[in-house]
């Protein structure tokens, strides 16, 4: 245990604020502790991490409008953090606006 200790110290500071989480597709997560189950994860182009955003209330979500959201926070999601999803062709890219 006292080899683990630098680690378990050092992972807890860079977690702080976040909890983990499992997405719908199975792949583990950290996000904001204030992140909610109806909470999406967002690909930005040109952004080094993936964020958490809520879908905006106030925003129109008809196909023919571009969807608004609120910003959460920043995440990790295992597996995707160097852009290895940004080259799967079966994703669809939206523009959102940001609140």
């Amino acid at each position: 245990m006292c080899e683990l200790w630098p680690f378990a110290m050092a992972m807890q500071q860079a977690q702080r604020g976040r909890r983990f989480a499992v997405l719908e597709n199975g792949m583990l997560a950290t996000v904001p502790w204030n992140a909610e189950n109806s909470d999406m994860v967002m690909l930005a182009e040109g952004a080094k991490v993936p964020f958490i955003v809520k879908s905006d209330e106030r925003g129109a979500h008809d196909q023919d409008t571009i969807m608004a959201v609120e910003l959460v926070g920043d995440c990790y999601v295992h597996g995707i953090m160097n852009n290895e999803l940004a080259q799967d062709d079966s994703l669809e890219w939206q523009e959102l606006i940001v609140r």
